[in-house]
């Protein structure tokens, strides 16, 4: 996540608790904060990046996850349900480019391994589904 959409751990755990809230306001940000890395510009650099969008300033100011924030935590849950694989195109994910850093190149291999896992299920799903599936009457 950190490679293909600039959002590191603590960004993203911010991101999974407001994911739940419609809407949101201050307080309920540093409820959000609790646990976390201090950061006193948070919502300033959530709100820059495009993940935290202000939706009235007056009375009291309210905000929302934007579509590029679900977007980015609906992919988070498919690739750990198992749903959606890791792209390992070196275009369209930094962690498979040839000169990426060390700390991108060293999570590969697990990437690589989920992404079996991933295959793996959907054949058992698949040989199942062929086998123990609805058998036509004709």
């Amino acid at each position: 996540m950190r490679a293909k959409f600039e959002v590191d751990l603590d960004d993203l755990e911010f991101l999974m608790f407001l994911n739940s809230e419609r809407v949101f306001n201050k307080k309920r940000l540093k409820m959000a904060e609790v646990g976390m890395r201090w950061d006193p510009k948070r919502l300033e650099n959530m709100i820059k990046r495009g993940l935290i969008g202000m939706l009235r300033e007056k009375p009291t100011k309210l905000y929302a996850l934007t579509p590029h924030a679900r977007h980015i935590i609906n992919s988070v849950y498919r690739k750990l349900e198992g749903k959606e694989p890791i792209n390992t195109n070196a275009r369209s994910n930094p962690m498979y480019a040839a000169k990426a850093p060390y700390s991108y190149r060293r999570y590969r291999k697990q990437a690589n391994e989920l992404n079996d896992a991933i295959i793996q299920r959907q054949r058992r799903v698949q040989e199942s589904q062929g086998t123990d599936g609805p058998q036509s009457l004709t």
